[in-house]
């Protein structure tokens, strides 16, 4: 059975979005501006970090396929980069998303429609259109729903006690501050090509065992689930079989 090839998708042009319609702009200095916005599937600043090495790659795909162009930063102010990405204040399951600040050649022939309410619904929903088409034809050229982690970024994992009162007992919290056991941490993460760069052991009140590592090169989603599976284990046969290990996007916020 043959299968067709996937056409490549054709680039966006306002005459054709509008064809019909009587309100196209076609005037040399008639633009649309618009925004098209993907949520991605980071929750791991090592994650965010390889997403936005990866960005220049959305940039060129947009400029050499879409049709449209992005936002000139000198025009629009930093604040509004062309292709950018969205870490902080992450809204939607705690995920970053992608943001493509693009315009088109064509607008809104405003002259055909005196109701500015109208006209400034019908602006808004082309505005969606386009967006809906960059999304859909255009996507990064990456895994954005599954990013993998960048190497040589933290990532942090929290140790804690899952028994009912959350205590440790006396020989695992004089265990965790031993350099024995620090050793044996490091020892066990440069086999998973991993380095250990920061560890808090407990301490006084403290109920967690912080650590704080980075991996030496680029590693997948399932790696990185594989190599938390595996840092429990250890943490199971050296420190304690009642342990959980908790990540940094599974750690309650302060």
């Amino acid at each position: 059975m043959n299968v067709e090839p996937k056409k490549e998708p054709k680039p966006l042009v306002m005459a054709e979005i509008l064809n019909g319609t009587g309100l196209l702009d076609s005037s040399s200095f008639a633009v649309t501006s618009f925004t098209a916005t993907i949520t991605t599937g980071a929750v791991y600043n090592a994650q965010v970090a390889w997403l936005k090495k990866k960005l220049p790659l959305w940039g060129d795909l947009l400029v050499a396929k879409s049709g449209t162009h992005p936002f000139n930063p000198l025009i629009y102010g930093n604040e509004r980069r062309p292709i950018g990405l969205i870490d902080s204040g992450k809204i939607e399951d705690q995920r970053a998303k992608l943001v493509a600040h693009l315009w088109i050649s064509g607008g809104i022939n405003t002259e055909a429609i005196k109701h500015l309410g109208l006209r400034n619904m019908l602006a808004g929903q082309i505005k969606k259109v386009l967006a809906t088409d960059i999304v859909l034809d255009f996507p990064p050229p990456f895994d954005y729903r599954a990013p993998s982690f960048a190497a040589g970024v933290g990532c942090s994992f929290f140790v804690r006690s899952f028994r009912k009162d959350n205590l440790w007992l006396a020989n695992e919290i004089a265990l965790s501050n031993t350099p024995k056991f620090r050793d044996q941490l490091a020892s066990f993460l440069a086999g998973r090509s991993a380095e250990l760069y920061g560890y808090s052991p407990l301490r006084g009140d403290s109920d967690s065992i912080s650590l704080d590592c980075k991996f030496v090169s680029d590693i997948t989603r399932p790696v990185f689930s594989d190599f938390k599976d595996c840092l429990w284990e250890f943490l199971r046969n050296n420190l304690s079989r009642e342990v959980d290990v908790y990540d940094e996007a599974q750690w309650p916020k302060k």
